[in-house]
């Protein structure tokens, strides 16, 4: 009789590998996976009309067709048409469009007619990558809380008014950087110019509309030829009253001045005329594009009114602003009726500043210092000028002014500077053998700990365990904490 000792496998090949023996099902190696990459996208996006939805897949880079488009369906995995009838589709669902997503597994979601739901489809988010689903804006209202705001600019004759709006979304904080402006236009996308046309009319029977801003998702209105062409039409007649109006602003004949008066006066009646024209063959008014929000928060309908030429005088800061409007009025004859026909009561506005302390070498950094400053305002009103006279009250200046020497004058006595490298040996000399409070530039409590140890001491600053020659630091430290600012309320 022969006997052998049991092998027992598990720790066997344990102890061999030193490594955990995994066993996965082929449904978990998918979800595995798809754990790998980006979860699934879906843009649920109203239209007007069926004909603007493969002019709004083109913003993603995608050619697709509407053709077979005729009840609500989808495209078939890696087609580019609308061919599968989806099954219940919800009021209000044109079709939907899936981008495929390629997978090891070959996935590829179901496409046969009347046999699944939106929903249902939706779930092979392993074979989707984004999901574009369109609705009929009419059949199905959009339930988003938009903000739709009347932005009115007023304007000067010889103020460039593309850049007025572009002003506008900078300072308010809605873009960064200027957009391409066109007047009468709106933007497709965010990321998009305004140079699409708008629909010719008045919003809310009163306003002519110059431009408007989505500050979100994706809109489009399909036109037909006739309206193209029409505006076509109407682009080239504008240009060329601009240059009929230069050359008679050039010209210094009388007779010649009357000539081209008349023709500018017939290129208006034409210009009026191609517009009613549009507004008649349009299908879309305005209010129709402010329901295609599609994601957007914020709509703003610039309206631009030109009229009196206005001038900002900004008087030097002083420490009695009310004094100081005075007497510029009296400098400048505005004192009395006439020449002024109106005179505003004085105002007072905070404004928030903002000054910047730069640092760029060894590595650049930067601090702001932000404060208000009371502001006095008076407004003065002539026949054919509106003054806006401001004075800012120097005391909030002078003491933030105070308070930026003294920072800055923290910041270069500080031990250890943002950027630099400093050996062990360094920041022991500089904070000593004893733990202790330290501060940073944002006048936050730190620590810096001193660890005697055997063979060799430990340095410990903010938790950085400092060691060799080369320990950078992107803060500031010293013993003592920033300087204090002192603030004013106003009231």
């Amino acid at each position: 009789m022969i006997c052998c000792p049991s092998i027992s496998a598990h720790p066997y090949f344990h102890h061999q590998s030193k490594s955990k023996i995994k066993l996965s099902d082929y449904q978990t190696l998918q979800q595995e996976w798809l754990a790998t990459q980006p979860k699934m996208k879906r843009y649920d996006i109203p239209v007007l009309s069926k004909e603007s939805i493969p002019d709004i897949l083109k913003y993603f880079n995608i050619k697709a067709s509407i053709y077979f488009l005729q009840e609500p369906s989808y495209n078939p995995y890696d087609y580019t048409f609308f061919d599968a009838k989806l099954k219940n589709p919800p009021s209000g669902l044109i079709g939907a469009y899936f981008k495929p997503r390629h997978n090891p597994f070959n996935i590829k979601y179901p496409d046969e007619d009347d046999e699944f739901t939106l929903e249902e489809l939706l779930d092979y988010g392993i074979a989707i990558k984004e999901a574009f689903v369109f609705w009929d804006t009419k059949q199905k209202p959009q339930e988003e809380n938009v903000n739709i705001e009347l932005i009115i600019i007023e304007m000067f004759a010889d103020q460039n008014k593309e850049e007025a709006i572009n002003n506008y979304l900078i300072k308010n904080n809605i873009i960064k950087e200027p957009k391409l402006i066109k007047l009468g236009c709106y933007n497709a996308t965010p990321h998009t110019g305004l140079v699409l046309p708008l629909p010719f009319g008045k919003f809310l029977f009163e306003f002519e509309i110059d431009a408007i801003y989505f500050d979100d998702g994706i809109r489009l209105l399909s036109e037909n030829r006739n309206i193209q062409s029409l505006r076509n039409r109407l682009e080239w007649k504008q240009e060329f009253l601009q240059e009929v109006i230069i050359k008679q602003n050039s010209c210094e004949d009388t007779h010649f001045k009357t000539v081209y008066q008349e023709s500018i006066n017939e290129i208006n009646e034409s210009i009026n005329q191609i517009k009613e024209d549009i507004i008649k063959s349009q299908s879309y008014t305005i209010e129709d594009l402010t329901k295609l929000s599609n994601g957007a928060k914020n709509i703003y309908l610039f309206f631009l009114n030109v009229q009196k030429r206005k001038k900002i005088i900004e008087l030097p800061d002083s420490l009695d602003p009310y004094q100081t409007i005075r007497d510029w009025k009296r400098e400048n004859n505005l004192y009395t009726f006439p020449p002024l026909i109106k005179e505003s009561e004085y105002k007072e506005e905070t404004e928030k500043r903002n000054w910047d302390i730069e640092i760029t070498s060894p590595s650049y950094k930067k601090i702001d210092i932000p404060f208000q400053i009371k502001k006095i305002f008076q407004c003065l009103e002539t026949d054919d000028c509106i003054y806006f006279v401001v004075c800012n009250d120097t005391l909030q200046i002078k003491l933030a002014e105070q308070y930026r020497n003294a920072y800055i004058n923290w910041l270069k006595q500080c031990y250890i500077q943002y950027g630099c490298s400093y050996s062990a040996q360094e920041i022991r000399n500089k904070f000593g053998k004893t733990s202790r409070i330290i501060y940073d530039e944002n006048g936050n409590t730190c620590w810096y700990q001193y660890v005697p140890g055997f063979f060799s001491d430990d340095w410990i600053v903010n938790g950085h365990n400092c060691v060799g020659n080369s320990n950078i630091f992107y803060n500031f430290y010293n013993t003592t904490p920033p300087p204090k600012r002192i603030e004013l309320s106003f009231k």
